[in-house]
């Protein structure tokens, strides 16, 4: 993938500094108003007990998120990336099979982790799944929420944020950055207070001060490195491939596997496993590191751009 070069009306590196800074000053100030409302509908039903008992953290998080949505498409059409973008969105019989193909390998390599741990003694069935259908049920909302998931995350982290570091640095910076970026977000989560009621209109501000609280390095160094790992699979396959469809695809695995396998299966109680680590999500043990490296040796290996005719189906 050449450099492409901004048009003089493009601002991608603005574009991106908004995408962060926006949702963060937007949402913090939003967030207490949610929560007081929250708070006040809760007081007259009992209905709607996962939003009115949420805590004030999860409140912002999700205020944050939907002003970042929100943002999202203007933000990227004043990166001048919307064009470029576009392009590499348009689906052809290839690129469909390629996004299947991604999701299926990205499910097999989580899946064959829980089945090391399983055969190890490490994880074994729930004791609190429900009946069949409900099971079935809740697989069905994990793959489409996966999809989605896959699809919207790999347009902001590959498409937006690695395009406008590609926009004006060499290939391979721009893949570090990016992937640096991709793996530190995944930790800025806040450590949950009790606040006062009604909460005050500055509490969504006091929360960045808080924003690594909840970061341990002597146990999340692994997952750190292993999602940097997953951000440098995924764009230096974005770099080779020149779409976002088998990379989407990956991603959408990946969380389809993890959502599922946390879902089904738990860690047996006892020391934690030096590969594995005592965390129901297989993606925290050091054992998915050498996992992703797989994938990273494949991307690197991958052949050159996708050359196909991106038509409409």
């Amino acid at each position: 993938m050449t450099t492409p070069i901004p048009a003089p009306k493009d601002r991608p590196v603005l574009a991106l500094l908004l995408l962060i800074l926006v949702p963060l000053a937007l949402g913090g100030l939003l967030a207490p108003h949610a929560f007081n409302g929250l708070q006040a509908l809760g007081e007259k039903t009992d209905a709607l007990t996962k939003l009115t008992d949420a805590p004030f953290e999860r409140v912002a998080n999700r205020c944050v998120l939907i002003t970042a949505m929100l943002i999202l498409i203007p933000v990227i059409r004043m990166s001048g990336l919307h064009r470029k973008l576009r392009i590499e969105l348009r689906p052809n019989r290839t690129r469909i099979r390629e996004l299947w193909v991604g999701m299926v390998l990205g499910l097999l390599s989580i899946a064959m982790l829980y089945a090391a741990g399983a055969w190890l003694g490490i994880f074994t069935w729930s004791s609190s799944l429900p009946g069949g259908w409900s099971i079935a049920g809740k697989l069905l909302v994990f793959v489409i929420s996966a999809l989605f998931i896959g699809l919207f995350e790999e347009i902001f982290f590959r498409g937006f944020v690695h395009g406008a570091f590609r926009s004006l640095l060499p290939g391979s910076i721009a893949i570090v950055l990016s992937s640096a970026f991709f793996s530190g977000i995944h930790f800025l989560r806040p450590s949950r207070q009790p606040v006062d009621l009604p909460v005050a209109w500055y509490e969504g501000y006091a929360l960045l001060g808080r924003l690594l609280d909840r970061f341990q390095w002597d146990t999340q160094w692994p997952f750190m490195l292993t999602l940097f790992l997953i951000g440098l699979t995924l764009a230096t396959f974005y770099e080779k491939r020149g779409n976002l469809f088998l990379i989407s695809g990956l991603h959408a695995g990946w969380v389809l596997a993890l959502r599922s396998f946390t879902y089904l299966l738990k860690t047996i109680p006892g020391d934690p496993h030096p590969w594995f680590g005592k965390s129901d999500n297989v993606a925290q043990g050091p054992i998915a590191i050498f996992a992703i490296i797989w994938f990273l040796a494949a991307a690197m290996l991958c052949k050159g751009r996708d050359k196909t005719k991106a038509t409409q189906t």
